[in-house]
Protein backbone atom coordinates (compact mmCIF):
# COMPACT_ATOMS: atom_id res chain seq x y z
CA UNK A 1 0.00 0.00 0.00
CA UNK A 2 1.18 3.48 -1.11
CA UNK A 3 -0.14 6.74 0.59
CA UNK A 4 -0.26 10.17 -1.33
CA UNK A 5 3.52 11.06 0.05
CA UNK A 6 4.57 7.87 -1.45
CA UNK A 7 2.89 8.50 -5.20
CA UNK A 8 4.64 11.85 -5.31
CA UNK A 9 8.21 10.64 -4.37
CA UNK A 10 7.70 7.78 -6.78
CA UNK A 11 6.58 9.76 -9.32
CA UNK A 12 9.76 12.11 -8.93
CA UNK A 13 11.96 9.11 -9.13
CA UNK A 14 10.52 8.20 -12.28
CA UNK A 15 10.83 11.46 -14.09
CA UNK A 16 14.32 12.29 -12.27
CA UNK A 17 15.40 8.77 -13.97
CA UNK A 18 14.02 9.57 -17.74
CA UNK A 19 15.39 13.48 -17.06
CA UNK A 20 19.10 11.35 -16.49
CA UNK A 21 18.66 9.92 -19.69
CA UNK A 22 16.23 13.13 -21.88
CA UNK A 23 17.81 16.25 -20.52
CA UNK A 24 15.52 18.71 -21.39
CA UNK A 25 14.77 22.29 -20.26
CA UNK A 26 10.96 21.63 -19.42
CA UNK A 27 11.47 18.12 -17.19
CA UNK A 28 14.32 19.43 -15.75
CA UNK A 29 11.98 22.39 -14.49
CA UNK A 30 9.18 19.86 -13.38
CA UNK A 31 11.76 17.79 -11.60
CA UNK A 32 13.40 20.53 -10.45
CA UNK A 33 10.31 22.08 -8.71
CA UNK A 34 8.95 18.64 -7.65
CA UNK A 35 12.06 17.38 -5.79
CA UNK A 36 10.56 16.16 -2.48
CA UNK A 37 13.78 15.93 -1.17
CA UNK A 38 14.72 19.85 -0.34
CA UNK A 39 13.58 20.36 3.26
CA UNK A 40 12.91 18.25 6.39
CA UNK A 41 8.96 18.07 6.00
CA UNK A 42 6.72 16.74 3.28
CA UNK A 43 6.64 19.24 0.44
CA UNK A 44 8.53 20.17 -2.79
CA UNK A 45 10.91 22.58 -3.88
CA UNK A 46 8.65 24.75 -5.27
CA UNK A 47 5.70 24.39 -2.39
CA UNK A 48 2.75 25.14 -4.63
CA UNK A 49 3.80 21.83 -6.44
CA UNK A 50 2.78 19.71 -3.26
CA UNK A 51 -0.26 21.23 -2.50
CA UNK A 52 -1.52 21.36 -5.58
CA UNK A 53 -1.01 17.49 -5.35
CA UNK A 54 -2.73 17.36 -2.70
CA UNK A 55 -5.55 19.26 -4.02
CA UNK A 56 -6.22 16.54 -6.31
CA UNK A 57 -5.39 13.61 -4.27
CA UNK A 58 -6.57 12.66 -0.79
CA UNK A 59 -4.83 11.15 2.10
CA UNK A 60 -5.33 7.38 2.36
CA UNK A 61 -4.08 4.32 1.39
CA UNK A 62 -3.54 3.53 -2.05
CA UNK A 63 -3.25 0.08 -3.76
CA UNK A 64 0.45 0.56 -5.76
CA UNK A 65 -1.46 0.09 -8.86
CA UNK A 66 -3.88 2.71 -8.13
CA UNK A 67 -0.32 5.01 -7.20
CA UNK A 68 0.54 4.22 -10.57
CA UNK A 69 -2.61 4.85 -12.46
CA UNK A 70 -3.05 8.43 -9.94
CA UNK A 71 0.91 9.29 -11.00
CA UNK A 72 0.14 9.01 -14.89
CA UNK A 73 -2.97 11.27 -14.24
CA UNK A 74 -1.54 13.68 -11.83
CA UNK A 75 1.71 13.97 -14.81
CA UNK A 76 -1.31 14.54 -17.33
CA UNK A 77 -2.05 17.70 -15.80
CA UNK A 78 1.23 19.28 -15.87
CA UNK A 79 0.83 19.96 -19.29
CA UNK A 80 4.18 18.98 -20.66
CA UNK A 81 5.08 16.36 -23.47
CA UNK A 82 8.37 15.78 -22.05
CA UNK A 83 6.81 14.31 -18.64
CA UNK A 84 3.93 12.67 -20.07
CA UNK A 85 6.46 10.54 -22.52
CA UNK A 86 8.34 9.91 -19.30
CA UNK A 87 5.52 8.27 -17.44
CA UNK A 88 4.76 6.44 -20.61
CA UNK A 89 7.89 4.65 -20.18
CA UNK A 90 7.39 3.69 -16.92
CA UNK A 91 5.76 0.31 -16.58
CA UNK A 92 3.82 -1.04 -13.64
CA UNK A 93 6.67 -3.44 -13.30
CA UNK A 94 9.23 -0.20 -13.05
CA UNK A 95 6.82 1.40 -10.89
CA UNK A 96 7.36 -1.17 -8.34
CA UNK A 97 10.38 -1.74 -8.06
CA UNK A 98 10.89 1.80 -7.83
CA UNK A 99 8.76 1.85 -4.73
CA UNK A 100 10.54 -1.28 -3.63
CA UNK A 101 13.43 0.01 -3.63
CA UNK A 102 12.41 3.26 -1.95
CA UNK A 103 11.02 1.29 1.02
CA UNK A 104 14.10 -0.69 1.55
CA UNK A 105 17.25 1.68 0.08
CA UNK A 106 20.46 -0.20 0.20
CA UNK A 107 23.29 1.56 1.96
Amino acid sequence: MMNRWDIFVITFYCLDDYWDDHQTDELGNICSSMNPFLFEDKGSADPAVWEVFCEYYEEKEYKVEEGFEIAKKYVATLDSQEATKAMENVSLEEWKDTYEEYLNPTE
